[in-house]
């Protein structure tokens, strides 16, 4: 079974620009270098689908030997709309 970790991520929010690529701890490529270094060590991990249309994104991203994928303004821009969440089963 093909296993396929799906990160969609934006460069920082309008409070905090920069939050997911600025520096870190130590880590020079802040919480989104992290993230992807995890997903990047977990063997069960057979694919990483990064989302996004940062620029600052897509090239911290393009360093994963697992996969990468930039996405529209559309898809994940600020005015895009989020489906609801789905209700729990019973």
């Amino acid at each position: 079974m093909k296993i396929t970790a799906f990160l969609p991520c934006r460069a920082g929010s309008r409070r905090v620009p920069n939050t997911n690529t600025r520096p870190f701890a130590d880590e020079a490529e802040g919480l989104l270098g992290i993230k992807l270094a995890q997903l990047m060590a977990t063997r069960e991990i057979d694919e990483i689908v990064l989302s996004t249309h940062e620029p600052l994104v897509i090239e911290i991203g393009s360093g994963i030997s697992k996969g990468a994928l930039g996405a529209s303004e559309s898809v994940c821009g600020r005015t895009s709309s989020a489906a609801p969440p789905p209700r729990p089963m019973r």
